[in-house]
């Protein structure tokens, strides 16, 4: 981050946030309804939209991919003592928060990936695109690949811990 600066895009519930908020807000994230530009600043994109526990790679959303402009994929892996990860949302906010504080230090390995400049057939094809960096970031990464989604995050939301739906979602049949 020191060396780009980017601007990082949220969707526009990660503000109000405890603590989490005020952090991206003081990073001058882009809070978006889920894409804008950076103003200028090179622009962090996460294309799972969503965070997992750090064992795949969800199918990535195509919108980063859309104009087919090469792209600098970043790995980021995290750890925690005792195996907690401070990417793993399906917990309430307040046990999140504890277990964010409740260690005496978090770990981020960082991957900076070589340049990737899309094919022909990519740059035509943002699904394409999109599946063969997320191959290429799973290999770096050392995680696999699944087809699941943030739709399917959002299900084992709705069926497991009852949560509502997004009104702007539905559930697949």
């Amino acid at each position: 981050m020191a060396a780009d600066c980017p601007a990082f895009v949220a969707k526009e519930g990660v503000r109000s946030l405890p603590l989490i908020g005020r952090v991206a807000v003081g990073l001058g994230s882009l809070f978006v309804d889920r894409l804008a530009g950076g103003a200028g600043h090179p622009l962090a994109i996460f294309p799972e939209g969503t965070t997992t526990n750090g064992r795949f790679l969800l199918r990535f959303r195509t919108g980063a991919f859309v104009a087919g402009l090469p792209v600098s994929p970043v790995v980021l892996s995290y750890g925690s003592p005792g195996g907690w990860s401070p990417t793993y949302e399906s917990i309430s906010a307040v046990a999140f928060v504890a277990g964010l504080l409740a260690r005496p230090a978090h770990r981020v390995t960082v991957r900076q990936l070589p340049l990737y400049v899309p094919s022909a057939a990519e740059r035509a094809d943002a699904r394409l695109y999109a599946d063969n960096v997320r191959a290429v970031m799973a290999a770096a990464g050392e995680v696999g690949v699944s087809d699941s989604d943030f739709t399917d995050k959002l299900e084992y939301h709705v069926l497991t811990l009852g949560r509502s739906m997004p009104r702007n979602v539905r559930l697949r049949n």
